[in-house]
């Protein structure tokens, strides 16, 4: 059986694209999602 198996909570977290698509099956993809207000917000957390 095929699937997805990583940890989508790390990889959410780290995630720093506005869209990235992490898994793709036959009928449905496993997609990442950011907000500019996220993106913004991981900068300025790594920035101290």
């Amino acid at each position: 059986m095929k699937g997805f198996v990583q940890d989508i909570e790390d990889l959410a977290v780290k995630n720093d694209e506005f869209r990235r698509v992490i898994y793709t099956a036959k009928h449905c993809q496993l997609v990442l999602m950011a907000g500019a207000f996220s993106i913004k917000f991981k900068r300025v957390l790594q920035m101290k």
